[in-house]
């Protein structure tokens, strides 16, 4: 099986840091204890961080929802869709989806 992988991953030049090592050349894990931190101030910045996330999936819901059950009318009994001019429209939801999900 073969994945196809966009080219703006492909292309990009970040690489996060590392590199594949040996075991041998593995020395003694560094571990560092969350706790010393102000637990929180952590707690309260991932709620945030939490509420920010649950809140764009919700709109990006109500932009996908509707469409699906646009898209459900009339299953069962008409096999085909009718949809004039649905470039404009399907363009402003990809657009309105994307502001979205990259900001």
């Amino acid at each position: 099986m073969s994945i196809k992988i966009p080219q703006e991953y492909l292309l990009s030049e970040y690489d996060f840091g590392f590199t594949a090592v040996d075991e041998g050349e593995v020395v003694e894990p560094i571990i560092t204890d969350v706790r010393s931190a102000n637990s929180e101030e952590l707690e309260n910045k991932l709620q945030i961080a939490v509420d920010q996330y649950n809140n764009k999936l919700q709109q990006v819901e109500k932009l996908i929802i509707p469409l699906l059950l646009n898209l459900l009318k009339d299953a069962d009994t008409k096999e085909y869709i009718k949809w004039p001019n649905r470039k404009p429209v399907i363009e402003k939801q990809i657009e309105k989806i994307l502001a979205i999900t990259r900001s």
